[in-house]
């Protein structure tokens, strides 16, 4: 039943909107992962294509390397960031009051350095711990504390988790291969945004930058501030990754919950409840209707786990290269519908987890 409903999925995006390539897999305890997929490179099993995870960076890198560092004390969730006013779990729940968005490369950052001076610089724009507001700089800033606490790169540091939950194809800059899928046609979102202003309003156009990508991407990550003034390595974006190797992330959460994983069960329990919105934990986007955790992507890649169902749940694809660019949600509900149901709706409101 279930695959019957991953296949009728991954047909409406490929054949009704024009998706060229999508992935969609559940893995429930430990039997065979359920995978299908369309538009695979050649050759390449639906498991093994390697997508632009966009915003999927937030949890399976920094998230995934600041649990590790609360797990060994070296940090804590509701101490100041260093160069803030807001805490560590202000910033996992987008409730630091930082800007939601800034072109960084048309504000002259070309690395790092510059670009976490631009946003550092930046007046809030929100009040502080007042209300959510989804923010790609918050996870910049935090994203460099990981790096600060960790004493060693973010691609490093994520790569440790990784290698310990058996994850081989997830990483940043991947290297040119046969199993890379394309992203989207150069920067043309992000040089539109800066023309109309719309939905961040910002004090530059397309003619501030003239480092604009053209051609279809592979390889390169989307985000325009994790390429052009990041260099491909962020907090908020620029990782790569397989279904197979999301699935492999959201079991290790799974295991970490029953205290058989690579973060201990409160720690994990902790970054998997929701806090003052029920849409949001620290670092994880919460599906409360179905009692699941995770993270949504630009491109079109979302991932979470369903602790009630001992699920875990990806959808990839790139969307972004669809006549139309559909969102997914409504196919990735109708997912997390099916993973769910037998188990029952989380209760709205209450947070996907409590230990």
């Amino acid at each position: 039943m279930l695959l019957h409903e991953l296949r009728t999925l991954v047909r409406t995006l490929s054949d009704n909107h024009g998706v060229p390539t999508v992935v969609a897999a559940v893995a429930r305890g430990e039997s065979t992962p359920l995978v299908y997929g369309r538009g695979m490179p050649e050759g390449i099993a639906p498991g093994d294509a390697v997508f632009d995870l966009a915003s999927v960076t937030k949890v399976v890198a920094t998230t995934a390397v600041l649990m590790g560092l609360v797990a060994e004390g070296r940090l804590a969730l509701d101490e100041r960031v260093p160069g803030s006013s807001a805490t560590v779990r202000e910033l996992l729940e987008h409730r630091g009051g930082l800007a939601q968005w800034w072109p960084l490369y048309a504000a002259g950052a070309r690395e790092r350095a510059a670009a976490l001076e631009v946003v550092r610089g930046l007046p809030p724009a929100f009040p502080r711990g007042v209300e959510r507001r989804y923010s790609d700089l918050g996870f910049m800033v935090l994203g460099a504390l990981a790096e600060e606490a960790g004493g060693a790169p973010l691609p490093e540091l994520a790569a440790g988790v990784h290698r310990r939950l058996g994850m081989t194809a997830t990483g940043y800059l991947p290297a040119p291969g046969p199993a890379l899928v394309a992203s989207a046609r150069g920067d043309a979102i992000e040089r539109r945004m800066l023309a109309t202003g719309e939905p961040y309003p910002v004090p530059f156009g397309p003619g501030d930058f003239a480092g604009w990508r053209e051609g279809l991407l592979v390889g390169e990550c989307n985000d325009g501030n994790a390429w052009h003034a990041f260099g491909g390595v962020a907090g908020h974006a620029g990782l790569f990754g397989t279904a197979s190797d999301l699935l492999a992330f959201g079991r290790g959460l799974l295991g970490s919950l029953a205290g058989r994983g690579p973060w201990p069960a409160p720690v994990t329990a902790a970054f998997l409840t929701a806090g003052a919105d029920p849409a949001q934990a620290p670092g994880f986007r919460c599906w409360p209707r179905y009692g699941a955790v995770g993270h949504p992507g630009f491109t079109g890649s979302r991932f979470a786990v369903v602790p009630a169902a001992d699920a875990v749940v990806v959808l990839l694809t790139n969307r972004l290269l669809a006549p139309a660019a559909p969102p997914p949600d409504e196919v990735w509900d109708r997912l997390l519908a099916a993973v769910a149901g037998a188990h029952g709706p989380g209760a709205p409101g209450s947070g996907p987890y409590r230990l």
